[in-house]
C-alpha cells in the first residue's frame, strides 16, 4: 500500500495531546515515570510526536516509546512500540488495517525525570494509490499476455 499525505500543510495537523510528566520524589530518591496509557483515543494512523526535557544526561537520546494498543473486543492488541527521539520529533504512521479509534500508551527511560509529550493528529485527506497501481499492473499482464498469445 502507498499513502500520499500533504505533510507540510499546517492545516493538516491538529493538537491532539500534551502533557508534562515527573518523577514522584520521596525521602528514599524517586519513583521512575510509570507507564501511562493516555486519556484519549487517535483516530488517524498519522501522528507527529515530540518530546522535550530540560533535565537530561549527556548522552541520552531516548525520550520514550509510544506503543498504539487496539480493542479486539477480547482484550487489548499491543501493536510494535515506536521510539522518540529525547528533545526532538519523529513521524508515526501505523501500517495496515486499524481500527477506527485506538489507544496509545507512553512510556519513558527509568532515569527520565521530567518529560512533556506533545502530539499532533494528522487530519488532512490520505490517498491510497494502490487501486491504480493494481490496475496499472493488470493493463501490463493484459499486453503481456496478448504479446505471447501471438
Amino acid at each position: 500500500m502507498t499513502i500520499q499525505l500533504d505533510l507540510e500543510n499546517s492545516a493538516n495537523w491538529q493538537s491532539f495531546y500534551t502533557q508534562s510528566y515527573n518523577v514522584q520524589t520521596t525521602a528514599y530518591g524517586y519513583y521512575p515515570i510509570p507507564k501511562t496509557v493516555l486519556p484519549v483515543l487517535a483516530s488517524t494512523p498519522v501522528l507527529h510526536v515530540s518530546t522535550s526535557s530540560s533535565d537530561v544526561g549527556r548522552n541520552w537520546n531516548t525520550g520514550g516509546w509510544l506503543t498504539p494498543l487496539f480493542d479486539n473486543a477480547i482484550a487489548l492488541a499491543r501493536h510494535n512500540s515506536f521510539w522518540l527521539p529525547l528533545n526532538g520529533s519523529r513521524l508515526v504512521v501505523l501500517a495496515g488495517d486499524y481500527a477506527s479509534t485506538y489507544q496509545l500508551q507512553f512510556s519513558t527511560p527509568q532515569w527520565m525525570r521530567s518529560i512533556t509529550l506533545t502530539i499532533f493528529e494528522y487530519t488532512g485527506a490520505i490517498g491510497d494509490t494502490t487501486d491504480a497501481q493494481l490496475t496499472a499492473i493488470q493493463a501490463q499482464l493484459e499486453q503481456i499476455q496478448s504479446l505471447i498469445s501471438l
